[in-house]
């Protein structure tokens, strides 16, 4: 039961890694081109990317298992972003993932209802 509680847990948290490798691999590919006094405002960027893309890969996994997303589909990695984030005391890069996910979501709706 322990193990398949490990699996599970590994399962749901599977879209924030994804989104967290993509974020990485872009960001590192922005850092020598970024000048040093930017490179804030990247990691707030990467942060909220993070987020968009932990969205999108949340709903892709949710398709492949043959689950129909529905508008509560972006609490899952919400609440991923929440315990990690706000449980090592950093609020505020969870507001920014967080509004990633915003945006995944109205982008999300945008492109559904047809624009």
């Amino acid at each position: 039961m322990r193990t398949l509680g490990r699996y599970g847990f590994i399962l749901l948290g599977l879209p924030n890694i994804i989104g967290f490798a993509v974020a990485t691999i872009l960001g590192g590919m922005l850092v020598p081109v970024v000048p040093e006094g930017k490179r804030p405002t990247l990691l707030c960027v990467a942060e909220m990317l993070s987020g968009l893309v932990s969205f999108f890969a949340t709903i892709l996994i949710a398709r492949l298992v043959r689950i129909e997303p529905s508008f509560w589909i972006f609490a899952l990695p919400g609440v991923w972003f929440f315990v990690y984030f706000v449980s090592k005391n950093r609020v505020l890069e969870f507001f920014r993932s967080a509004s990633g996910i915003l945006c995944g979501w109205l982008l999300c709706r945008f492109v559904a209802t047809g624009g």
